[in-house]
C-alpha cells in the first residue's frame, strides 16, 4: 500500500512518540529507545492496543528504565507482547509503541505528559494492532478461532 498508493504515502506520518520499542531481530533483542535524543531517524511504527489483565508483567519504571534502554530480555516479555513484536518484525517495521513499556509507569509527570499525547500516538502509527480477544498479556494476540 505504501509503495503503490500515493495517498497512503502522503498520509503516513513519520512523527514518532517520545519512546518506542526497537523490535530488534533474531540476533538483537528488543530495546526501548528515546526518539527525542536525535539518535534515531523518524520512521514508521505500529501501536499495540491490548488488555493488561489483572497484572501487567512487563512495565518500565524508574528502576528498570536504564535496563530497558539496553535490552528487553525475550524471556521477560509476555506472550501478547512477544507476538506483537514478532508481527512488527515480520512486516519490516522497526518500532512498536506499547504503553506499559514506553511510558514510565511510576513517574506521574511522565505518565501525565505521555497520556496527553496518546491520541497522536495512535493517529500517527502506521496502524494499531488490537489484541481484542486476549484478556491479558500472557494469552497472546493470535488466538485460535472457531468457525461459525
Amino acid at each position: 500500500c505504501l509503495e503503490s498508493h500515493v495517498e497512503c504515502r502522503v498520509n503516513s506520518s513519520n512523527q514518532l512518540p517520545t519512546r518506542v520499542i526497537q523490535v530488534g531481530s533474531e540476533t538483537r533483542p528488543p530495546r526501548l529507545v528515546e526518539t527525542l535524543t536525535g539518535t534515531i531517524e523518524s520512521s514508521q511504527y505500529i501501536a499495540l492496543s491490548y488488555c493488561w489483565g489483572l497484572s501487567q508483567t512487563l512495565t518500565t519504571t524508574k528502576a528498570t528504565y536504564s535496563d530497558r534502554l539496553k535490552a528487553i530480555p525475550w524471556g521477560d516479555i509476555p506472550k501478547t507482547i512477544q507476538e506483537a513484536i514478532e508481527f512488527t518484525q515480520h512486516l519490516g517495521v522497526p518500532y512498536i509503541w506499547i504503553d506499559a513499556v514506553c511510558i514510565i509507569q511510576d513517574d506521574n509527570a511522565d505518565w501525565e505528559r505521555e497520556a496527553a499525547t496518546m491520541q497522536n500516538v495512535y493517529e500517527n502509527a502506521l496502524f494499531t494492532l488490537s489484541a481484542t480477544s486476549s484478556p491479558d498479556t500472557v494469552t497472546g494476540c493470535f488466538l485460535p478461532r472457531t468457525p461459525t
